[in-house]
């Protein structure tokens, strides 16, 4: 080996006390930019705070999507269910109306035969409608 490769002790302490010195330095840099941060978000805590807070408010932020992804889920269910239903009582209200328009028929045609008939000659047809449907008495 050649005399310009080999070190000295006391140039090896040296190297090493810069290299101390490059770290503590580093270190009291990143310490400062940390607090400057700091300071910027939040008064009176670290930038590693910060950013678990951060990660803990997005991880809340997703729960609460999600909540809300399932919430409409089963609010779509419902209202499917319910435009069912209102479907069913629609169709169903309409066959309660053909009904009941073939009752009325049958019934005034019962007063018109009842009313044309001896015992009751001297009564009005509708009248006789209104007692066959109960509201005479």
């Amino acid at each position: 080996m050649s005399e310009f490769n080999k070190l000295t002790y006391d140039e090896l302490i040296q190297i090493n006390d810069e290299l101390r010195y490059t770290i503590d330095n580093l270190k009291k840099q990143l310490a400062e930019y940390e607090k400057c941060t700091a300071r910027v978000y939040a008064p009176n805590k670290s930038y590693k705070e910060l950013e678990e807070k951060l990660a803990n408010f997005e991880e809340e932020k997703q729960k609460e999507i999600n909540r809300l992804v399932d919430t409409m889920a089963q609010v779509n269910k419902e209202i499917q269910s319910l435009s069912q239903t209102n479907y069913n009582l629609k169709s169903t209200n309409i066959n309660l109306e053909q009904t009941i328009e073939q009752q009325n028929v049958v019934i005034t045609l019962a007063a018109g035969y009842i009313s044309s008939t001896p015992q009751f000659s001297n009564t009005h047809p509708i009248n006789v409608k209104k007692w066959l449907m109960g509201g005479m008495e």
